[in-house]
C-alpha cells in the first residue's frame, strides 16, 4: 500500500459495535474514539451501559445505548465496521446465529 493509502486509511472513520459490556470501565470502544464517528453499545445490563455512555461522552464519542440480548435486538441495530464483543461469546450457546448477525 503506498503512502497516501496509508495516510487515507488512518484518516477513515467508521462505526463501531459493542455486544456485551466486558468490565465496569465501559469496554474498549470509547478507546476508539478518534477513529469512530459513533458507537453502538449493546448489553443486557443496564448499569453497565451507563457507564460506557457515561464515558463515551466524557470523551466526545457519539453513543447508541441499546439494552437487550443481542440476538433480541440485532434487527435494529445499524450495520458497523468494527465489532468488538467482550465477555459475551463465552455465553452463547449457539455461535452461528450471534456471529451471523453480526456480519449482517
Amino acid at each position: 500500500m503506498g503512502d497516501g493509502a496509508q495516510g487515507r486509511a488512518a484518516a477513515a472513520r467508521g462505526r463501531g459495535l459493542g455486544v456485551g459490556r466486558r468490565r465496569r470501565g465501559g469496554g474498549d470502544e470509547p478507546a476508539l474514539a478518534s477513529r469512530l464517528t459513533i458507537v453502538t453499545a449493546v448489553d443486557a445490563d443496564r448499569e453497565l451501559l451507563g457507564v460506557f455512555g457515561d464515558r463515551a461522552e466524557r470523551l466526545g464519542v457519539a453513543a447508541r445505548l441499546v439494552y437487550g440480548r443481542w440476538l433480541d435486538v440485532a434487527g435494529g441495530v445499524d450495520p458497523a465496521d468494527v465489532v468488538l464483543c467482550g465477555h459475551v461469546l463465552y455465553n452463547v450457546a449457539d455461535l452461528r446465529p450471534f456471529v451471523g448477525a453480526l456480519t449482517r
